[in-house]
């Protein structure tokens, strides 16, 4: 069995968090992304580019990659 670490991004908006999308890695694993989503009324605003960015910098510190 597999334990996968979540990573959510949200906007915050009139004071209330709403999620624009996500990614996952494995915990025990050299691979730094697993799943990546981003909510279709949230594309083409760059989050995407942003969760792969953010996964690989991570990567890089818990040097994994």
């Amino acid at each position: 069995m597999s334990i996968f670490l979540f990573y959510i991004l949200c906007e915050i908006k009139d004071n209330e968090y709403h999620m624009t999308g996500y990614f996952s890695k494995p915990k025990e694993s050299t691979n730094n992304l697993s799943c990546i989503l981003v909510l279709p009324f949230h594309q083409r605003k760059g989050y995407g580019k942003f969760l792969i960015t953010f996964s690989y910098e991570l990567s890089l510190i818990e040097g994994s990659s």
